[in-house]
């Protein structure tokens, strides 16, 4: 009796839900971003032509609400694009390091794509409506139009579904971040074979740890872009922000080199401990001891022991960080002079 082979499907992981639409799409993470960009300034066009004719406004006004409208899409799309690039290659670099990742621990690279638990959506809704909804109906804009102190301006109805959109994008951006942060960190705590004379194959986690505070020094360089533009930017539109935005850039930062720093100092530790055994206490050494080549060249291998750094920080690598808290203050510079010019013009 012949048995027919069955052919078994591979087992495909689900995908967080950005990433299901950029493999339909099949584009790149830079032409997601510009697609999502796109679609939220049509919401915007569309809005503008339907009111344009009801509200005639100055064309200091067509600015304004023009600037904002655009730093806030390309925000969108910053936010879209920056997951999805971060992420695929932190999965990449993550299947680089399995050589030195213990079996047990192989199956994280693979985590850094899959979709939020329920409770971590629900946080990120939470945190959405609380850091902007509830925000902006105290102190904002939106809750005095609400309650009339404010007149209701046209031009601006595109602001609710973008500026909620882009709240929701950056905080689910920012709880995938913090997940693969703590990911990182417990792969490199108990998960990475550690070899002292080698520590430079993992500078990765500080690679990546970089990459993803990239997404904090972005929104804070669009908060000052369209300040500098517009001339202002009202407390309540950038004091919440920055105040979750520069303690998360720096935890996103430092997360997942705290793992592999506990590793490595565990390991040199213990080598130490090894290498001082086997030299045995040195007070009863004899001079015959003191210069015999075994004993000579465990003292050489201590001292280098000694000198392998705690953190797996490149010398190449230092620069980028100063390179992130340089972009913020450029990008409002050369902003402002755009606005001196336009201001000129009109």
């Amino acid at each position: 009796m012949t048995t027919i082979p069955t052919t078994v499907k591979p087992v495909v992981p689900r995908l967080a839900w950005l990433f299901r639409v950029q493999d339909r799409m099949q584009v790149s993470a830079l032409r997601f971003g510009v697609y999502a960009t796109g679609l939220f300034l049509a919401i915007f066009l569309i809005n503008l032509i339907a009111v344009y004719t009801q509200v005639q406004p100055t064309a200091r006004t067509l600015w304004t609400v023009s600037v904002i409208a655009v730093v806030n899409c390309c925000a969108i799309g910053y936010a879209t694009g920056f997951i999805i690039w971060s992420a695929r290659r932190a999965r990449e670099e993550l299947i680089a390091l399995r050589p030195l990742t213990r079996a047990s621990r192989h199956a994280v690279a693979d985590t850094v794509l899959r979709p939020l638990s329920p409770r971590a959506m629900t946080l990120v809704v939470l945190a959405t409506i609380i850091i902007w909804v509830l925000v902006n109906l105290v102190f904002g804009s939106l809750g005095r139009q609400l309650r009339g102190t404010e007149p209701l301006n046209k031009l601006y109805y595109w602001n609710l579904p973008v500026f909620m959109t882009l709240w929701l994008i950056m905080t689910y951006s920012f709880a995938i971040m913090v997940r693969l942060a703590n990911e990182l960190a417990q792969l490199g705590r108990h998960g990475i074979c550690i070899d002292l004379l080698a520590t430079h194959k993992l500078s990765s986690f500080m690679e990546i740890g970089q990459r993803i505070m990239l997404i904090a020094v972005g929104g804070f360089t669009f908060l000052l872009v369209q300040a500098a533009l517009v001339g202002e930017l009202a407390t309540v539109d950038w004091l919440p922000p920055v105040l979750l935005i520069l303690p998360l850039a720096i935890w996103l930062f430092v997360r997942p080199m705290w793992g592999i720093r506990g590793a490595i100092k565990a390991a040199r530790d213990a080598e130490l401990e090894r290498v001082d055994q086997a030299l045995g206490h040195r007070e009863h050494w004899s001079t015959e001891a003191i210069a015999s080549p075994k004993v000579e060249a465990l003292i050489r291998f201590r001292e280098r022991i000694l000198a392998v750094p705690e953190w797996p920080v490149t010398r190449s690598a230092l620069w980028r960080p100063l390179l992130y808290f340089v972009i913020p203050p450029l990008a409002w510079f050369a902003a402002a002079l755009v606005e001196n010019f336009v201001d000129t013009a009109l």
